[in-house]
C-alpha cells in the first residue's frame, strides 16, 4: 500500500518539451572516456547524465548534472544516495520504476515518467519515445526533445562509447560501458545493437535541426557514425 506521506511527484516526460530550446545538451555516460574530459568545463552546459553519472560530477565537488535518466530500478537505487543530496537534478525514469522509487525507496524530488512505444516515433511532433536498448537512445531522444523542433540545437554524447574491449583494456580496467567494461557481462550483441541505432537517432535530429555529436577521444564503432567534436567546438 502506497504511503500517504509521499507526495505525488510524477510528472508526464511531456512537460520537459521545449525546456531547453535551442541549447546544447550533454548526455553523461561512465565510459572510461569521461576520464579524458574538461569535466569542470562540461558541467556549464546541461547535462543528462546516465545511470552512475551523478557521483563522477559529485566525487569532485562539481555541478552534478541537472537530470538523471535511468531505464531499471538497481541505477536508481545506487544514485539514490546521490539524488537526495542533490534535490536540485530532477529523475527521469521509466513508470514502474519510478512507483518503485517514490514509494519503495520514499524519494520526495521530482520524478518525470516516459512511455515506450514498440513502435517508431513520428518525430514530426513530440510523441513518445522508441523502444531501444540502451539509456543513452533514450537520453538523446528527451535531449531532443527539450531542445525543440526546427532550432540550432546539440546533443552531444560524453562517456558514450559502447566499444566492446580488447583484452588489455579489460586488465587495465577499462569501462567502456555505464555499468561495467561489457567483457565480465557478455554484452557484445548488445553493443552492436546499440550501435545500430545510432544511425536512426542522428536521422532524426537532423530532422529537427539539432546536431548530434560525440565528445569522446576514443576511436570506435561509435565514432565511425557519430561525428567527433570537442567542448570547444561546443562553446563556439
Amino acid at each position: 500500500m502506497r504511503n500517504t506521506h509521499v507526495p505525488d511527484n510524477l510528472h508526464n516526460v511531456d512537460e520537459l518539451n521545449d525546456r531547453h530550446l535551442g541549447e546544447t545538451i550533454i548526455v553523461v555516460g561512465t565510459s572510461g572516456s569521461l576520464n579524458e574530459l574538461d569535466l569542470e568545463r562540461m558541467s556549464k552546459f546541461t547535462m543528462i547524465g546516465c545511470n552512475d553519472a551523478l557521483g563522477r560530477f559529485d566525487t569532485m565537488g562539481l555541478p552534478v548534472p541537472s537530470y538523471l535518466l535511468t531505464a531499471e530500478v538497481a541505477p536508481v537505487i545506487r544514485a539514490m544516495p546521490d539524488l537526495k543530496a542533490h534535490p536540485e537534478t530532477t529523475l527521469i525514469t521509466r513508470k514502474r520504476v519510478a512507483y518503485h522509487t517514490r514509494d519503495q525507496m520514499f524519494y520526495e524530488g521530482d520524478i518525470y515518467v516516459y512511455e515506450l512505444r514498440t513502435k517508431p516515433v513520428n518525430w514530426s511532433n513530440k510523441g513518445s519515445l522508441h523502444q531501444a536498448n540502451n539509456t543513452a537512445h533514450y537520453a538523446v531522444q528527451i535531449a531532443a526533445r527539450m531542445c525543440g523542433v526546427k532550432t540550432s540545437g546539440v546533443v552531444a554524447l560524453a562517456g558514450v562509447d559502447l566499444r566492446y574491449p580488447i583484452k588489455k583494456e579489460v586488465e587495465e580496467g577499462k569501462q567502456n560501458h555505464y555499468w561495467g567494461d561489457g567483457h565480465v557481462d557478455g554484452c557484445r550483441p548488445a553493443f552492436d545493437s546499440a550501435i545500430e541505432f545510432f544511425p536512426m537517432l542522428r536521422q532524426a535530429l537532423n530532422g529537427r535541426g539539432i546536431k548530434l555529436v560525440t565528445l569522446s577521444p576514443w576511436d570506435g564503432p561509435l565514432t565511425r557514425i557519430v561525428p567527433q567534436a570537442t567542448l570547444e567546438d561546443l562553446v563556439k
